[in-house]
């Protein structure tokens, strides 16, 4: 059984969307200090599908696209601009339109 700092002791949180969500930022953080962008940024990418398809808090969603989007700038301009539309249509779609606007 895993503590959880959010809930009481609970057994499903080891397997939990949460916690994985959390590994996968984990690990894309790993990647970018040890290894290298190019690795870090597709794991960034995909703790944002990831935190979309679990249909998790905006805010969630926006870190990865976020992250990758300031890797790719020095990388690859357009994709990076994806990801900023991406990030700005998430904050559109969910009404946080003073972030969208930032």
């Amino acid at each position: 059984m895993k503590l959880n700092l959010f809930c009481a002791p609970c057994s499903e949180s080891e397997n939990s969307p949460l916690e994985k969500y959390y590994q996968l930022i984990d690990t894309a953080q790993n990647l970018q200090l040890n290894v290298g962008y190019a690795e870090s940024i597709e794991a960034y990418l995909e703790v944002a599908k990831f935190a979309e398809e679990n249909e998790f808090e905006y805010r969630k969603i926006v870190i990865g696209y976020e992250e990758a989007s300031l890797m790719l700038f020095y990388i690859d301009k357009i994709r990076s601009i994806e990801c900023f539309k991406n990030t700005i249509n998430i904050y559109i779609k969910h009404g946080d339109i003073n972030k969208a606007i930032q």
